[in-house]
């Protein structure tokens, strides 16, 4: 009871650290570990075959995201260890794709399903029902997908390839974050809220 005052009070504070919380560590993770690697056992090349580099930056990765963001979820009844693990999941499958193709092959691949893998991990983590679920994924999937494909056009000849990664990751963090935080306000997808909507919905016999 106490919880739903509180959320009533300041419906905008948890979507707000959701935004604070997804940005910073998907640039965290795009500056330490970068997309793809260039720590250990990439060694710093931007382009390693070695599935060995795509374990370590896609499970770091997933971890690191989806670590703080259950952090924030455990008020909201989710169970963390499921988030922590379809986070990774998605992030190690889009990690896959940068690390070990060509980037002519890996990058429209992680661009366009990097995003799809994540919202379906999420929505299996957290059980959400179809519609809600849908349109979570949906939501991921174009956010990721269009700021991926914008940033990399801005940056993409004159810069590095670590800045590169770099201004990507940002732009994905900070995208993805505003998008999913304003899905945490509108939507019901806190613990019961979901399933208390499509029940309300459902006709009764």
């Amino acid at each position: 009871m106490g919880n739903e005052t509180s959320g009533a009070r300041s419906p905008w504070v948890f979507p707000l650290l959701w935004l604070l919380t997804t940005a910073l560590s998907v640039a965290v993770s795009g500056g330490v570990f970068h997309f793809p690697g260039a720590l250990p056992p990439n060694n710093g090349d931007s382009f390693n075959p070695n599935p060995a580099g795509a374990l370590v930056n896609g499970v770091a990765t997933g971890l690191l995201v989806g670590g703080l963001q259950a952090l924030l979820l455990r008020r909201s009844g989710l169970r963390a260890w499921r988030w922590i693990i379809g986070t990774i999941g998605a992030l190690l499958v889009a990690h896959a794709f940068g690390d070990m193709l060509p980037d002519a092959v890996g990058w429209p691949l992680m661009a366009g399903l990097g995003g799809l893998l994540l919202g379906l991990g999420q929505w299996w983590a957290a059980r959400w029902p179809a519609k809600v679920g849908a349109i979570w994924t949906a939501v991921t999937g174009v956010a990721w997908a269009f700021s991926m494909w914008l940033s990399y056009q801005a940056v993409n000849a004159p810069e590095d390839w670590r800045t590169e990664h770099l201004i990507v990751a940002v732009a994905v963090g900070i995208t993805v974050g505003a998008c999913t935080a304003a899905m945490w306000r509108w939507l019901p997808l806190r613990s019961g809220q979901a399933r208390a909507s499509a029940r309300s919905r459902s006709p009764r016999l």
